[in-house]
């Protein structure tokens, strides 16, 4: 989890409820995060100060003191290592691309920024005249990803391979994005509508629009038992 105003990270066993570890990012307005599926990278996006932080689990051999020999008790041990990087204030929403290789953040002013996650680098960095830009979203399927405006309420898909433009389609003032890539569906939650704009990625427009009411923000998939069972 994230700790805004205690520009830190921290995370908990869910098992045992209780706080294993809080790191502090050193950073204005870490927002959100993506942890590896091994749990030994943490990805963040620190939008107050324009910068993305990496924390990388890894192995440590014990330090040689000033006194130049190892005490008898001196182990190798786990530590994180931080690595801040560089991107446009701003820089909110982000997403890990499916083979984890890129990670792709957005900044209100409409600066899409691309990091290559293992040089621990921004690669390349364009302009794409969304304003109010606020989450973006892989779609593995298509090998595209989308951009999303709570302020214009756009919806525009980029190329994954050629970071082109492919479609930009107008939704109302879209918030959280969440991916059906079994039905190849793109769910928007809209708050400043009270609704959750469905929309189908193949032919880009909008199916559906869920009135559920009460300013709709974050979105999940949740799989259920079978009924019939």
């Amino acid at each position: 989890f994230t700790a805004q105003g205690s520009k830190a990270l921290g995370r908990i066993d869910i098992k045992t409820n209780t706080l294993e570890w809080v790191m502090g990012t050193g950073q204005d307005f870490t927002h959100l995060l993506e942890v590896s599926n091994d749990g030994k990278s943490v990805f963040a996006t620190n939008a107050k100060s324009g910068t993305v932080s990496i924390f990388d689990e890894e192995l440590h051999q014990p330090q040689i003191p000033p006194s130049g020999k190892l005490p008898p008790t001196a182990q190798p041990y786990i530590d994180w290592n931080h690595t801040l990087i560089q991107v446009e204030k701003g820089s909110e929403g982000f997403d890990l691309s499916p083979d984890k290789k890129e990670l792709w953040t957005v900044s209100s002013n409409g600066v899409l920024s691309i990091i290559d996650t293992q040089k621990k680098k921004r690669i390349q960095h364009f302009q794409t005249h969304i304003p109010g830009a606020h989450r973006l979203k892989f779609i593995a399927k298509q090998k595209q990803v989308v951009v999303v405006s709570v302020k214009t309420g756009e919806v525009v898909y980029f190329s994954a391979k050629t970071k082109e433009e492919v479609k930009r389609l107008k939704a109302p003032q879209g918030d959280t994005i969440l991916v059906d890539e079994t039905k190849n569906l793109l769910f928007i939650s809209c708050p400043m509508d009270n609704v959750i704009a469905v929309i189908n990625n193949s032919t880009f427009e909008i199916v559906d629009y869920i009135k559920i009411g009460g300013r709709p923000d974050g979105l999940a998939i949740v799989s259920l038992p079978d009924s019939s069972s």
